[in-house]
Order: C-alpha cells, then sequence, then structure tokens
C-alpha cells in the first residue's frame, strides 16, 4: 500500500469502526516503521505494533 492510499483510508477512519482503526493503526505502525528505520534498533522497531 502506498502512502497515499494509506492517508486516504485514515480519513475514512472513525471512532465507530473498529476494524477501520486497526487498519488504520497498522498503517501508521508500519508507516512510522520505514520512516524510523535508519535511527532506530530493529528491537525498538518490533515492539511498534498496531496494537501499542
Amino acid at each position: 500500500m502506498h502512502i497515499q492510499e494509506g492517508i486516504a483510508v485514515i480519513k475514512q477512519v472513525t471512532q465507530s469502526d473498529p476494524i477501520g482503526m486497526m487498519q488504520a493503526a497498522v498503517i501508521h505502525s508500519e508507516s512510522w516503521k520505514v520512516s524510523h528505520r535508519n535511527i532506530c534498533s530493529a528491537e525498538f522497531l518490533a515492539i511498534h505494533t498496531p496494537e501499542r
């Protein structure tokens, strides 16, 4: 998924949509890992999950 597609999904999410919230959390987690992979350890990246 491209970042722009992820942003579009996040914009559609509301608090009354638990599935949408999890999708947004997954997108955030994965994009955060990509943007921080050069400055954070692999161990630290691994704990940044959608559930956290």
